[in-house]
């Protein structure tokens, strides 16, 4: 099994990494037993970072399996904070334009069909693996955004549209690249926030990272050591 582990900030694979500190587009071996690997990409934050280091790559190397790993807020109070979910499907959901109090994605605007491959109704729907099932973590709907939620009016708004239960900003840009590779793939996202009016109060990254570093050394042991 050649695994490789991306993640946007060093911050979030902490518990696994240490205290080193990453530049984007650091990849590096984490481990080797025999065959078996585990590299490690850091991206740095947003979609077009995203985008860039994650293609780069794998253009270059190939793997069995990707797995992004990072915290991320949640729209469903019924997600616990430190709870770790894994999306099923994500999507850009602000790429578009604004038509007065109506926003429009790109594909109600036309320039682009929303069954075009990778894309199934305008969502990225990856054939999540069987390792992925293993951990009993529950499915859940995603949308990458370019800016993190805080707004009641707008949260509202997004809500209404795209049903969604969490969001991140590099998600759907993970599962864009590696679905034009023919790459497995899935995000495992640990609940840090609810969405809501903006306040850090009420957030728990340390347990969000410790949650999501507790599911990914489950799934290293099980898949390579």
């Amino acid at each position: 099994m050649k695994l490789l582990l991306v993640a946007a900030t060093e911050l979030e694979l902490q518990p696994i990494l240490g205290e080193a500190k990453y530049v984007p587009g650091s990849v590096f071996q984490l481990l080797q037993k025999g065959d078996s690997t585990v590299d490690v990409l850091i991206t740095g934050v947003g979609i077009a970072s995203a985008t860039f280091h994650v293609t780069r790559l794998l253009s270059t190397r190939r793997y069995d399996l990707a797995i992004q790993a990072g915290i991320a807020g949640s729209f469903n109070k019924e997600i616990n904070l430190g709870e770790v979910v894994i999306a099923a499907n994500d999507r850009f959901a602000q790429l578009g334009a604004d038509d007065n109090e109506t926003f429009l994605d790109v594909f109600e605007l036309g320039f682009s069909q929303p069954n075009n491959y990778p894309f199934v109704n305008g969502s990225l729907e990856p054939s999540i693996p069987a390792i992925a099932f293993n951990l009993n973590f529950k499915l859940v709907q995603a949308i990458t955004v370019e800016t993190a939620s805080g707004n009641e009016q707008s949260i509202a708004k997004t809500v209404a549209k795209y049903h969604p239960d969490i969001e991140s900003m590099e998600g759907a840009a993970f599962y864009f690249c590696c679905m034009h590779m023919h790459l497995p793939c899935f995000q495992l996202r640990s609940i840090s926030n609810y969405v809501e009016k903006r306040n850090k109060a009420n957030w728990n990254i340390p347990l969000a990272v410790e949650q999501l570093n507790i599911a990914l050394q489950k799934i290293i042991s099980n898949s390579i050591l």
